[in-house]
């Protein structure tokens, strides 16, 4: 059984979302706690771990809407132009993640605990720049390839 991920974008885009948002966010966790703190590998990929799960309510609805604009984006003018589109808001969200990581970090070695947790609060506000970039840049690119979308949606015989 072969699964066409171009036939339906908003799962395709929204299942890379998730495994993109616990794959950077633990690894961004995980390189701050080694560059901050250094010391065991294996003990810093675990709290990078158990802290990427313990913060999801801060980045998974960002990585969840950059997928459902990516996915509106491939329905309206094909797969590739929303992937190029998902791979540079992920790209984005991922360094954003990475820069509160690092600073909580630092504030938490500096025993600054109000500091170390506000520092994720730096992701939801810049995150909210980058998802209407990604919007404006859906909706601009939306209007001028409708044509090429129509024609992908013409040959996959899908309705819209």
């Amino acid at each position: 059984m072969k699964i066409n991920l171009r036939a339906h974008p908003y799962p395709t885009f929204l299942a890379l979302s998730l495994t993109a948002y616990l794959g950077l966010e633990t690894s961004a966790e995980f390189i701050a706690c080694f560059i901050v703190k250094g010391g065991d590998v294996l003990k810093n990929l675990e709290e990078g771990f158990s802290r990427a799960i313990m913060i999801w309510e801060f980045g998974i609805p960002y990585y969840g809407v950059l997928g459902l604009i990516c996915g509106s984006l491939a329905k309206k003018s094909g797969f590739k132009y929303a992937l190029i589109l998902f791979v540079l808001g992920v790209i984005t969200l991922g360094g954003l993640g990475f820069m509160s990581a690092f600073y909580s970090q630092t504030a938490l070695m500096r025993h600054a605990w109000t500091a170390s947790t506000l520092s994720y609060l730096a992701f939801v506000a810049y995150g909210l720049p980058v998802l209407a970039a990604c919007l404006v840049i859906r909706l601009l690119a939306g209007k001028k390839s409708i044509k090429s979308g129509d024609k992908y949606n013409a040959e996959n015989n899908i309705q819209g």
